[in-house]
Formats: structure tokens, sequence, C-alpha cells
């Protein structure tokens, strides 16, 4: 009975995967830990923990609703200060197929951004990622879409534009810009090699050093080399090492909030920073995937 209902998941995830996207992975564990130490240019450290989990469910059709959980956890030293954030999220998705070639996926994002100070209701924030693709021949479609949120420097919407790309197969091209991107290799069954881009901003509720509300605002611009270990066909160890660009944490007061910003465009941006930490350098990373590889499935 444990074989079949095995069977069965694997065979769920496994049809999700090719419907969703032309990549020949699917994470459904991913616990990483990255850190950024102090340079002679910087004398802050961060780091950053994550344990994301998913979960698709499909539907004869095609569809397929997915359900998950995310924790991260943030940890900022500098001279001057030393603070903690966090985020939890419970996404709820949808993969609509609407023909052969058009589908979309809806991701509905509840998220607590929080120092778990005081929690209120202005630390939870509700957002939603609408990506449609377009498939134009086995090994290449398009993407495109919008992210919105409302952050707690106001209204956040970002444009998105993407590709699931595979010329042959021992090459994948993927990601949504300016979100994520990324090129991967696969030069051995064993050994993945790869070049990935992440980019984000976001803003997380928390005590400031004076004891008041306030909130800091995170711009991150990850660019990474990285290698994927496979010490079986589902676990894998990823290696990565990168450096930050552009990114930095802002602190402000509760009330100071923009009128709303369009990716990296800001109107009625008027807003004081309070503190400011410089983020950018060497950055090293571990992730721990259990992964399905759909290149070995049968």
């Amino acid at each position: 009975m444990i074989k079949v209902v095995k069977g069965i998941f694997k065979v769920i995830l496994v049809l999700f995967a090719v419907q969703a996207s032309a990549q020949d992975y699917l994470d459904i564990v991913d616990l990483g830990y990255t850190y950024n130490p102090s340079s002679k240019c910087k004398t802050n450290t961060t780091s950053f923990s994550s344990l994301n989990l998913k979960v698709p469910i499909l539907f004869k059709n095609g569809d397929a609703v997915i359900v998950g959980a995310n924790y991260n956890l943030f940890h900022v030293d500098s001279a001057e200060t030393e603070f903690h954030f966090y985020n939890v999220t419970l996404p709820l998705g949808l993969h609509k197929v609407f023909s052969e070639k058009l589908s979309a996926d809806f991701i509905l994002l509840n998220r607590l951004n929080t120092d778990f100070n005081d929690i209120d209701k202005g630390h939870f924030q509700y957002g939603l990622i609408s990506t449609f693709s377009y498939k134009k021949s086995e090994k290449f479609k398009y993407k495109f879409g919008l992210y919105y949120n409302y952050e707690r420097f106001g209204l956040f919407l970002v444009p998105l534009i993407g590709l699931d790309c595979k010329p042959n197969d021992k090459l994948q091209i993927f990601g949504v810009l300016p979100r994520t991107m990324t090129v991967l290799y696969k030069a051995h069954e064993k050994v993945g090699l790869g070049v990935s881009f992440d980019g984000q901003i976001a803003s997380y509720a928390m005590r400031l050093k004076d004891g008041s509300d306030g909130y800091v605002q995170r711009s991150k611009n990850e660019l990474a080399l990285f290698t994927d270990i496979y010490f079986t066909k589902a676990l894998v160890l990823q290696l990565g090492a990168g450096y930050l660009l552009g990114t930095n944490y802002k602190t402000y007061a509760k009330a100071d909030q923009m009128d709303w910003a369009m990716s990296f465009l800001k109107f009625g941006d008027d807003r004081e920073v309070i503190d400011k930490i410089s983020g950018e350098g060497a950055y090293f990373k571990v992730r721990l995937l259990y992964r399905f590889d759909l290149t070995n499935v049968k």
C-alpha cells in the first residue's frame, strides 16, 4: 500500500512539473543558508536561513492546486546595531491550462513579515503573483505576468517577463525577471553547473533602536555560480558563491510611506531613512533540496 501511495504521489509531481515548466526538475523541499561576511569595505555581516515546502495536487485536465509553507530568518549585525526579522508565508496557488499552448499560474501570498515584537495586523501582507505561459515549441515557452503586494512602504507592482528554454538535453534556461533567472548545465549525471540571479524588494515590521515601531526595507540582487551535487535522483546538495549588488537594509518609521512603486520606479517617495546597512559583497550559499529529476523518471 505504501509503495502504491508513493507511486501515485510521484506521478502527480512529475505531471505537474511537465505542465508548469520546461525545467527538468521540481523542488518540493528547499532548506538553505546564505552568509555574507564582513570585508575591508564594510564591518557588518548578514545571514539568511530558509525552509520552503510545496506540494502540487493535479487534476485530470492538467489544472493543479499548489499548497506550501515558507519560513525565512534574516540576521543583520553591524557595529551600530543588530537585528533579526522573519518571514512566514503560506502560499496558495492555481495552475490553469487554457489550451495546449497557453497556461497560467496564480499564487496568493499570505505573509507575516515581522520581528515578532507586538504583532498586529500591520505585520501581515497579502500579495499575488500571476504568470501566463505561451508554449512556442516543445523546447521554448514565453512567460509574462505581474507581481502585486502591499508592502509596509505602500503599493508595490512589478511587471514580469521570462522564459523556459531547453536547447538540448544538458542545457536549461528558465526564470522570470526581474525576480529570478537560472542557467543550468548538466555536466554529469551526478553534477550540474549553473549561474543564477535573484532580485527582490521586501519590507518587514520591526522595533527600531529607539523603541518605536518601524520597518526595514530589504533590497537585494544576488548573482551566483553554483554546483548541484546529486547524492541520489531526489536528494541534491547545492553549493554556491557570488556577489550581492545594490543590496541594503534601510529602516523607516512606521507611518513613513511612499504613494506607490513599480519595480525600481518610486512615486511620492519623500521618506526619511533612519538607518542604512550595506549588504553588498561576496556571499556563500548552501542548499539541501529534495528534487524530482524528470530526465531520469520513467
